[in-house]
């Protein structure tokens, strides 16, 4: 590893050693090879590898493994921004490319005593204008009858790259594009396809943004018959923001998750889930329903599970990381867990809400009682989130509370800022003035501050 964060690479054998650690966990680790697209740096290292060895002038081996067309005149920019991310899928060297790539992994997890089940193949974000130029896709396209447009060029990936990892046994796994047929134009036009249901192939599903128009997407793949894995962005990526604090790290493209949007996922009632749209106003699950596609029951039996993810390109250190994934990660396991919760069952709206904050009540207190306690006491201590207490001034009068029983609240009225030794918070008491208020845990570690006045007060918990 180097120094920087982001930088750095696992040898074979760390690989391996975490492969063992994992197993004796009972903890499968998918490896997820990323094909199209997100492919720069595979690309890049073939280019260089091509380079040296026609400096050697050994010209066949220079380009047996090669992943990118020189002749490709193709123009796009990826959503990084980058216009040299996507591999050629039209040339045999890519998949002489994935056959090696595959059978060395597959030796890491043989080594390891394991037997490798799943490949992730990614296969999302590929831009608009990839190909669309490559004279060796227009040969290949015009050879094929299942194939024959520039937009069936990541299904042929698929299925070529699957063809390889079944010869290993290996199931395919990838973003929820490997089931699409996505054309691109003024409007981008998307389509399951079903061509794709014989191939064995698991989607995992992550567009179900608010008024983009993919809520019920992971539904309509499972009815379909697709075994889908449910990873929605506003409920499971951990790299959004915990609310909207400038303070607080985090993007918030898809809305803003904390821990309640996470533990409220409802799998099999998604549209019970949101609260809020991504600019944070109030929507209404009946009227998310209206002329959405719901689960069925068959298609309840092809949901394999929920996935949280954490994106590292803003993870900065491991402290970071830890206040990213913690509590969150806790929600995640009880919904995965217990499953499908008890109040979506119930059919008054303002009584399911309450059996809603009654269980989310529960969670917390035993999250900030007995989770937060263990962690603080795990590989010397866990950088969990710390939530900023939720506090108002009225006639005076200060009160305040966590979202976490357990965490103590000090607060200060001279302008400073709390710390270890400063008022412990109790019970409503009088104030004048402004006050600044941190939660703090077993290690003395704090939240954010809450500055609060008579004229304006911050509630952070709900």
């Amino acid at each position: 590893f180097t120094d920087y964060p982001g930088s750095g690479y696992y040898s074979r054998e760390d690989f391996i050693e975490i492969l063992k650690f994992a197993n004796e966990r009972h903890i499968e680790v998918i490896p997820e090879i990323d094909m199209p697209g997100h492919a720069r740096a595979a690309i890049k290292a073939m280019d260089y590898r091509f380079e040296q060895l026609i400096e050697k002038e050994n010209a066949v081996a220079a380009k047996a493994f090669l992943l990118s067309d020189a002749q490709d005149t193709s123009k796009y920019e990826s959503v990084q921004g980058y216009d040299d991310n996507v591999i050629c899928v039209c040339q045999e060297s890519t998949y002489d490319f994935l056959e090696v790539v595959v059978a060395e992994m597959v030796s890491m997890y043989e080594a390891a005593g394991v037997k490798l089940k799943t490949v992730h193949t990614g296969g999302d974000e590929v831009p608009q204008g990839a190909w669309a130029d490559s004279e060796k896709c227009k040969e290949l396209l015009a050879q094929q009858e299942e194939y024959s447009e520039v937009s069936d060029l990541p299904a042929y990936f698929v299925e070529r790259f699957n063809g390889i990892l079944q010869k290993f046994g290996i199931t395919t796994a990838g973003w929820e594009e490997i089931a699409l047929k996505i054309e691109h134009g003024e409007v981008e036009r998307k389509e399951i396809n079903k061509a794709m249901l014989t191939k064995n192939l698991q989607p995992y599903v992550w567009n179900t943004v608010l008024g983009w128009g993919s809520e019920d997407l992971a539904y309509k793949l499972a009815n379909a018959g697709f075994p889908v894995v449910m990873c929605n962005a506003p409920s499971l990526y951990f790299d959004f923001a915990y609310n909207g604090d400038p303070k607080e790290p985090g993007y918030y493209w898809g809305g803003l998750v904390d821990t309640r949007q996470v533990f409220r996922l409802a799998p099999y009632q998604l549209f019970l889930t949101a609260e809020q749209d991504i600019m944070g106003n109030e929507v209404s699950p009946q009227e998310l329903m209206q002329g959405r596609t719901l689960l069925t029951n068959e298609g309840q039996e092809n949901i394999l599970g929920i996935q949280g993810q954490l994106w590292s390109e803003t993870v900065k250190s491991p402290e970071m990381f830890d206040y990213y994934i913690f509590p969150k990660l806790i929600g995640l396991a009880q919904r995965a867990w217990e499953g499908q919760p008890s109040w979506v069952n119930e059919k008054n709206p303002e009584k399911q809400e309450r059996d809603f904050n009654e269980a989310f009540g529960i969670f917390s207190t035993q999250v900030g009682q007995q989770v937060f306690p263990l962690l603080d006491n795990l590989y010397e201590g866990v950088h969990y989130r710390i939530p900023m207490p939720g506090a108002k001034i009225e006639n005076g009068i200060l009160t305040a509370n966590i979202q976490y029983p357990g965490l103590e609240i000090r607060y200060t009225t001279d302008g400073t800022e709390p710390n270890e030794q400063s008022a412990l918070y109790t019970e409503p008491v009088a104030i004048s003035g402004n006050v600044q208020l941190k939660a703090f845990n077993s290690l003395g570690r704090s939240s954010l501050t809450n500055y609060v006045g008579e004229a304006a007060a911050t509630i952070e918990p709900k």
